[in-house]
């Protein structure tokens, strides 16, 4: 991996960086969606960035005591979470709460009709949910790595040199 290909930064910085793009992502998954269906997915979004966070933590504290001084991130892994991320936002479900119908935030953001009465229609809502929980099942999987990844290229290289 050369230059080009890699950010590198503090293990605190580090930290830093993950709590705001967590809270940036749970902003936008919570602005993404409507109805009862965000109380659940918010909630959620929240769990598992604090619990991934203070995972995080933890292992960026040990490892810091066994001396990795610096993180090193892949710019091809990040743009490919990044591009997961907002297909995950962009096909966010969400319901019409007490009335009928549904829709996806793409539905939304391109002006298409959403929460009208009657256009509830169980399978393509069943569907669209599926589809909604796939991508945040794959988008959070995909972070994990990434952070594994991250870890597991800055630890420090012991290497013995013989004489």
């Amino acid at each position: 991996m050369n230059n080009e290909n890699k950010i590198i930064l503090s293990p605190w910085l580090t930290i830093v960086f993950y709590a705001m793009y967590a809270l940036v992502s749970i902003f936008i998954f919570s602005a993404s969606t409507f109805g009862w269906s965000s109380v659940a997915g918010i909630s959620l979004s929240i769990f598992t960035y604090f619990i991934l966070g203070a995972i995080y933590l933890i292992a960026i504290i040990v490892l810091g005591y066994k001396g990795m001084k610096k993180i090193i991130f892949s710019v091809k892994s990040l743009m490919i979470l990044s591009a997961v991320q907002f297909f995950t936002i962009l096909f966010n479900t969400g319901d019409c709460g007490d009335a009928g119908g549904d829709w996806t935030f793409i539905k939304y953001i391109t002006g298409m009709p959403v929460c009208r009465s009657g256009d509830f229609n169980g399978l393509m809502h069943n569907l669209a949910y599926l589809w909604s929980s796939l991508l945040f099942l794959v988008y959070f999987v995909l972070l994990v790595i990434f952070m594994v990844n991250s870890l597991k290229d800055s630890l420090p290289i012991n290497k013995k040199v013989k004489k």
